[in-house]
């Protein structure tokens, strides 16, 4: 599926962190957390919406539901009071080849204002001005911008028009493309079959 090793091409490419002198200060503060090998050089990045489908930290929910649609996996939670009170999302991970190591989590869900929307998280040591690039089968490329990096994982997202709706519905293949930080590109082609039913499923459910 890969046509190359990602996690290798990533450390190999991404620079080594670089220390940084500490301010003097009289009462001494607790170091930040380590970002993404790229955030260190990039502009910082607002961190991303939760995914509808994570439960909020002080709530549990009271009912959880699991559903395959080929390779999509909807999860909707259920709670017993608050807002939302119910959250749904289909998600598709890609794993390195002979582990169970995820490389690529594909999640989609529906907004507040019912509009899909697409979240992917990639590993670290990417390129952040270049984006990722998404490509269902035999359509148009559209980029992903980053919105975020963590210490184990970057975020990008992108609404889905009625047009990539059709196009994932009914492409059975999708090309995700994400770039290391000197210019090498990592192809991940995804099986997308499933889409149509996992999206109708995401709609009907809320």
């Amino acid at each position: 599926m890969l046509a190359a090793s990602p996690l290798q091409l990533l450390a190999q490419a991404a620079p080594p962190p670089q220390p940084k002198a500490e301010a003097p200060s009289r009462a001494r503060r607790a170091p930040p957390p380590v970002q993404g090998q790229q955030a260190q050089t990039q502009q910082p990045v607002q961190p991303p919406p939760p995914p509808q489908a994570a439960a909020p930290a002080a709530r549990s929910p009271q009912r959880t539901e699991i559903v395959k649609f080929d390779n999509w996996t909807v999860t909707c939670l259920e709670y017993p009071e608050g807002t939302p009170k119910k959250t749904c999302a289909a998600q598709l991970q890609v794993q390195q080849s002979g582990s169970n190591q995820v490389l690529l989590a594909w999640t989609v869900s529906l907004n507040d204002s019912k509009q899909f929307v697409t979240l992917l998280q990639t590993p670290t040591g990417v390129s952040i001005p270049s984006g990722v690039e998404l490509q269902p089968e035999k359509a148009g490329k559209r980029k992903l911008s980053y919105e975020s990096c963590e210490p184990a994982r970057c975020t990008s997202t992108l609404p889905i028009d009625a047009a990539l709706l059709r196009e994932f519905s009914t492409a059975p293949t999708a090309q995700v493309v994400i770039f290391a930080v000197n210019g090498q590109s990592v192809q991940f082609n995804i099986p997308i079959k499933g889409f149509d039913k996992a999206s109708a499923h995401l709609r009907s459910a809320l």
